[in-house]
């Protein structure tokens, strides 16, 4: 009997991507239990389906879903959402629907999904409608990265934005800043002294394989060093550029390279528009399956 399979997301190619366990039978653990897996898998998160949720709203197959990262948690993450729309299509529907619903903490979260042939080639997920909360200086946030003030692209704002998970994204002039960075936790906790410790995404449009963006995640509060690829974060970006940037204006399409510091290529597909203030937030990326384990222990 197999207990949960494990998938690469956004990868591009063999071993590449943000891997992620989903387990298929979340039903069978409790609270405790969920987080202990977690993190005995040691990912940046897992996934448990309840198989016993599934049913239909208006045709479309949907799913309750909840995610952990090694430390908590959380209410909705981009790669585990999609990791686990594969898994679901492939192990419980082993139809060729066009969209799955996954019921999470911040909602239901669509995906489609695009075959070629029979093959899943591409699931897209719709985000949550953006907030854009908090502004920052650069004098504030540079140290934190290890970063000058000159690093940072003061053309535009540094900001937290979300789409059910929380992300302050930080414009960064050169690759060679972004490829510098790292959390100075010194500097990260003086800052936020008794508040709650900000997710990081930074990004400059100078990459490494003649993609749109290059993009790294820091995500000290849940235990994640730096994720390889993130949906929820990359899904912040698709807002803010929409908002923001001259360039992203109306209609715009976008591919983002991540994880290369860790060595785990990744590459995602973001789609966004703004008309007034209604955001299209869409996320895509292939899946693939790795391996399959049971659970030796009860």
């Amino acid at each position: 009997m197999t207990d949960f399979i494990c998938v690469d997301v956004f990868d591009m190619g063999l071993y590449t991507g943000n891997p992620l366990a989903v387990f298929l039978k979340g039903e069978s653990y409790d609270d405790k239990t969920m987080q202990m897996l977690a993190r005995e898998m040691n990912l940046s998160e897992v996934t448990f389906m309840m198989s016993d949720s599934i049913t239909a709203i208006d045709g479309v197959p949907t799913v309750d879903v909840r995610i952990f990262t090694p430390a908590a948690e959380i209410p909705f993450a981009g790669h585990p959402t999609l990791g686990t729309a594969y898994v679901f299509q492939q192990e419980f529907l082993k139809q060729a629907f066009p969209s799955v619903n996954l019921r999470m903490k911040v909602g239901i979260i669509p995906v489609d999904l695009r075959y070629d042939g029979d093959r899943l080639r591409q699931l897209v997920m719709t985000q949550n409608q953006p907030s854009f909360l908090q502004t920052y200086s650069r004098a504030a946030i540079a140290p934190i990265l290890s970063l000058t003030e000159d690093d940072i692209d003061d053309a535009m704002p540094i900001q937290i934005v979300s789409t059910g998970l929380p992300f302050l994204i930080v414009p960064l002039k050169h690759l060679a800043g972004a490829q510098r960075a790292r959390i100075y936790e010194a500097a990260l906790e003086d800052a936020f002294r008794g508040e709650e410790l900000p997710n990081f995404l930074i990004y400059t449009a100078e990459t490494v394989d003649h993609h749109d963006y290059h993009v790294r995640v820091f995500v000290p509060e849940l235990g994640v060093s730096e994720d390889p690829a993130t949906g929820s974060a990359n899904g912040c970006l698709c807002a803010y550029l929409s908002k923001y940037d001259a360039k992203r204006q109306g209609h715009f399409r976008a591919t983002v390279e991540q994880g290369y510091a860790l060595k785990r290529p990744s590459l995602l597909y973001l789609e966004g528009e703004r008309k007034a203030e209604n955001y299209l937030i869409q996320v895509g990326g292939q899946v693939t399956p790795v391996y399959r384990g049971t659970l030796t222990r009860p």
